[in-house]
Formats: structure tokens, C-alpha cells, sequence
């Protein structure tokens, strides 16, 4: 079997497009998009859309971010939420209207009402996003797994979306490689890269380049039969 995964978009609809329509071969790859869709980057909506179609069409995996994730809590608790979630979730809320200056002129109910009423299926497809995907060689997740556990299925669900330094420092005994977003690649390699990142052992690969920083977009095809790997990134 073959894959082809996407790091982190946040909004990047050009990167995201490109990587799908000129690299991924829709015959006979699994296509897997390793979370973060949203937030920071301009057209969230567009990307939502994007991935929702390849879902449909094609049977594209979806993981859940922790953007998609703060989105999905601020949609649904509003009321409760702090003025930074807000703040964050500006560029995303902003991409679902026409008129840039409607999160100036409604209240936050308001555009979450509107949103919760108008987007229905695209909330819905997000609300449906896969917590990991595992093949028989390899494990696809947003930020990781606790590799302290006996099992890493046991792992706690806001971990899957969420964790960082102690999956990244901690020794991976799943048996599996794990292809993670979430952390950017400058952040992991020793010298700054925005490259693809493998971990000392080659059991972990970071593929979030940072696109909304002013980095890359990865795509990174698995042949896993052939034990091979092939990075594309724009």
C-alpha cells in the first residue's frame, strides 16, 4: 500500500492545492491530512472545503488538530471561552464570510450561530476527524502518542492532538514509525530547517514545515511495501 501525507495547512490553500493536484497520485495513494487545516493563514474555509471534497471523492483520512479542536470547543462554548481563544480563531472565523469586516460588527454568538447554522456539513465533516490512522508499518497522528504507555492506543485523546516534548524525546517502542505534524520541523532540527525531520532512531518523522511561517508544505509519499520514502514540498 501507498500514502501520501500533508503536514500542517492553517490556512495555506495554495500550498495545499498544489501539493494534491500536481504530486498526489489519487490512483493509488492513500491521501492523509495530518491535521491543523486552520487558523493563522488566510482561507481556512477553502481548506476545509478542499479536504472535505478529497474526503468524499477519494476517501481521504482527516486527523484532528488542535486548531480544529479549539474551533469545534469556541463554536459549541462560546459563552465560556477566553478572549485569546478568540483572538486565535480570528483568521478562521474571518474566511467563513464574505465581508472581512463582519467580526468587527456581530457578537462572538452571533458568528457562531451563524457559522453552527450556515456550515452544518463542513462543521460536521471537521466534528468527524480520525484521532490516528495505523498501518500495519506505520502510525499517522497530529502532535503523537504517549509512548510511556504499555499500549500507545491507551494514549488520553487531547494527547493525540496536543503532546509534544515527551513524545518527541521519549523512546518509541509502538513497533511502528509515527508521521507527525503539530511541532514545527525548525523547531526539532538542531540547526534551523524547515525540512522534513527523522528522529535519531528513524522511528518518528516530523513533516509540519511551517508553511504559515514562511516555510514549507510537505507531502510525503510511503511506498510501504518497498520500505521507501519520497518528500515533496512546496
Amino acid at each position: 500500500m501507498k500514502y501520501f501525507a500533508i503536514g500542517d495547512i492553517h490556512g495555506c490553500f495554495e500550498p495545499f492545492s498544489q501539493l494534491v493536484r500536481n504530486h498526489w497520485n489519487s490512483d493509488n495513494e492513500q491521501l492523509i491530512l495530518t491535521g491543523d487545516l486552520i487558523d493563522r493563514g488566510p482561507r481556512s474555509y477553502e481548506c476545509i472545503v478542499l479536504a472535505k471534497q478529497l474526503h468524499e471523492k477519494y476517501g481521504a483520512i482527516i486527523l484532528q488538530g488542535n486548531h480544529e479542536c479549539e474551533f469545534l470547543m469556541w463554536l459549541d462554548h462560546q459563552k465560556d471561552a477566553g478572549l485569546s481563544w478568540y483572538d486565535d480563531l480570528e483568521p478562521t472565523i474571518k474566511s467563513f464570510y464574505n465581508d472581512e469586516n463582519a467580526i468587527h460588527i456581530y457578537e462572538k454568538e452571533q458568528i457562531a450561530a451563524h457559522i453552527l447554522k450556515n456550515f452544518q456539513s463542513e462543521i460536521h465533516f471537521l466534528r468527524q476527524a480520525h484521532l490516528y490512522f495505523e498501518t500495519p508499518k506505520y502510525l499517522f497522528v497530529h502532535a503523537g502518542v504517549d509512548l510511556t504507555k504499555e499500549n500507545w492506543k491507551d494514549t488520553e485523546e487531547a494527547d493525540y492532538y496536543w503532546i509534544r516534548e515527551d513524545f518527541i524525546n521519549g523512546v518509541n517502542s509502538t513497533g511502528k514509525r509515527i508521521v507527525f505534524g503539530h511541532t514545527t520541523t525548525r523547531e526539532l532540527h538542531s540547526l534551523p530547517s524547515d525540512d522534513v525531520w527523522f528522529s535519531p532512531c528513524k522511528t518518528k518523522i516530523g513533516i509540519d514545515g511551517g508553511v504559515v511561517f514562511g516555510g514549507k508544505l510537505h507531502g510525503i509519499r510511503i511506498d510501504e511495501e518497498n520500505d521507501k520514502i519520497n518528500i515533496i514540498s512546496v
